[in-house]
């Protein structure tokens, strides 16, 4: 991995459905979006990309958003937060369910979707941490979003209803 900040790329684009501004940060092969404080990862081909090197785009992209990850502690969802975060995730299992198109969802779309209509009841970073866990071994929320498939994303939601019921939700979240 090479950390050199020159090799970052910054650019911008209007999102043509919302009008919004987007900030595009690029580095190793990585493409993260910025919008406001949101930092996500669009689809993109994962072949012969270091996952450190979306480690650092990821801070890079978050250091631009303007938040700070290194210096909070993890927070440790007391009871209430739990439930607040299984309802969540079970809001977003349906929304896949229900309404998953290859074209127009992944798993973060459903999970913002899902955490609008439930009043945004928990914080979204912890809603998002709560689904690497439930991710199969050696493999990223993108190279398993890149299926679209409607079953596979359901079970993701169940797999992370399920750790977080056991209490397990935290571990191995990243």
């Amino acid at each position: 991995m090479s950390t050199d900040s020159a090799a970052v790329e910054v650019t911008g684009f209007e999102r043509s459905r919302t009008r919004r501004r987007i900030t595009r940060v690029r580095f190793g092969g990585w493409t993260v979006h910025v919008d406001g404080v949101a930092v996500t990862v669009p689809n993109q081909d994962t072949a012969g990309k270091a996952i450190d090197d979306l480690a650092y785009c990821l801070h890079e992209a978050y250091v631009l958003a303007g938040v700070r990850l290194a210096s909070q502690p993890v927070p440790v969802p007391g009871p209430h937060l739990v439930q607040a975060l299984i309802a969540t995730l079970q809001r977003a299992q349906q929304i896949a369910q229900s309404r998953w198109s290859a074209r127009s969802r992944d798993v973060y779309r459903c999970t913002r979707d899902a955490w609008e209509e439930t009043g945004m009841a928990v914080p979204y970073a912890l809603l998002v941490r709560s689904l690497p866990a439930a991710l199969p071994e050696r493999t990223t929320s993108t190279d398993y979003n890149d299926g679209r498939d409607r079953h596979r994303i359901c079970e993701l939601y169940a797999r992370a209803i399920t750790l977080l019921g056991d209490g397990a939700g935290e571990r191995g979240a990243a």
